[in-house]
């Protein structure tokens, strides 16, 4: 709504008393009201202020937008606020979750980061000869991180990632034996919502 970057999910879900489902806010009313009612909400600035605190935190971006204008909007906005607080040595600990190929290039023109992912649960359905070109793709733009759904993750699938030197992570994992068999067959990490 300000321009500014907030740490919320979407503005559908009504997690602060007195937003109404839809409703944006701005920054600083968002700031001011609890989160569930007892949880502190934080923006890009408090973000970076924690992960200056926590040297071992990398934070992945999940910012939604896929249109490029909207996509340079979101990132402008990103590091500015972040220049002008002063936390840019934060930016080699954020991993860039990126939804299609275009998304790449704009955001890396925009500043040169050095974590991607390239999360496919909009654009692949599971077919091995489109993950090759995937794989392509992302070794060609030195993005080593791919996220999927864990039905996906064939054998085949791992293979193709393994010749890429591209980490495969899956999600959404909730049961404890599955995830010990999807790491075992190397998936490097996986997404759950609880385990």
């Amino acid at each position: 709504l300000d321009g500014h970057m907030v740490c919320k999910h979407d503005w559908e879900y009504n997690i602060q008393e007195g937003n109404e489902s839809g409703e944006v806010w701005d920054k600083e009313t968002f700031l001011s009201v609890p989160l569930h009612g007892k949880y502190i909400p934080i923006d890009i600035i408090l973000l970076c202020e924690f992960m200056e605190e926590h040297p071992d935190v990398y934070i992945i971006t999940d910012t939604k937008d896929t249109k490029q204008d909207l996509v340079r909007r979101d990132f402008l906005s990103i590091i500015e606020d972040i220049r002008i607080s002063g936390h840019e040595q934060v930016l080699d600990r954020f991993v860039i979750q990126i939804y299609n190929d275009s998304m790449y290039d704009t955001i890396y023109d925009i500043y040169p980061f050095k974590n991607w992912i390239f999360t496919l649960y909009n654009i692949w359905g599971g077919d091995s000869g489109e993950f090759k070109d995937i794989s392509e793709f992302c070794y060609q733009k030195g993005i080593n991180n791919i996220t999927c759904w864990y039905m996906y993750a064939s054998d085949e699938v791992l293979d193709i990632a393994k010749n890429y030197n591209i980490n495969v992570y899956v999600h959404t994992v909730n049961d404890i034996d599955e995830a010990k068999l999807l790491l075992k067959r190397g998936v490097r990490g996986i997404y759950t919502d609880d385990i």
